[in-house]
Formats: C-alpha cells, structure tokens, sequence
C-alpha cells in the first residue's frame, strides 16, 4: 500500500498532469469512450473529485473493501489513481462507487484507461 508523505505526495507527484490531461482531451475528441461492461482485464482506476481533505488512508479505506490495492494520490490535487490485484475487484469498485458521496462530495470512479 502507499504510504502517507505528511509534508508532501505519496509515491508520485502529480503535478503537470493537467496540462497533459488537456493535450489528451483534445487528442481524443470525438471518441468514444466503452462502456465499463466492455473493459476486460483492467486493473488500475482513476479517481476524479476527491474533497481537498482526503488523504491516502481514507481512499484506502473505501477501496480496500473491493481487494488488495494501492493507492497514489496527490494532496494538493483532487484526483487518485488506485491500482487493484485483479480485474475483478477494480470492476466491482467503479460499478459500486462511480458518482457516489465521498466526504459529502461526488466521486468520479472510472477505469485508468478512460481518462
């Protein structure tokens, strides 16, 4: 599992992504994303929204329940990424937990390969 950095990021620091995630948004307009009934053997999900006072642990705890996982997530940002063993349990975790309350905020779960 990560660990928690308390004076910074755990595992990786994610800034700059945003501008990266731009260039991908324009590269991919006009396509279609599948549904999560198509996605086969993905293991790594994307987390969008998080409140700005989730930390490692508390993102843990609400995945951990679906399977073995690992969490990065950055604190200065409002997104994670969680890596599960198996495909199975990254699947239950995006069909239980997309567009649900987190904290009292609305959590985006996709997979990794969505974004």
């Amino acid at each position: 599992m990560g660990k928690q950095n308390k004076s910074g990021p755990s595992k990786t620091n994610f800034n700059g992504n945003q501008r990266a995630q731009d260039t991908q948004d324009k590269n991919n307009a006009g396509k279609e994303c599948l549904p999560v009934s198509e996605i086969k053997n993905e293991t790594s999900i994307f987390i969008d929204n998080l409140p700005s006072s989730a930390r490692n642990q508390d993102v843990a705890q609400l995945f951990k329940r679906f399977g073995r996982c690992d969490v990065e997530i950055e604190n200065d940002w409002t997104y994670a990424f969680v890596d599960f063993e198996s495909p199975q349990s990254a699947r239950r975790a995006v069909e239980s937990l997309h567009k649900t309350q987190f904290k009292e905020q609305e959590i985006e779960v996709i997979f990794k390969s969505q974004i």
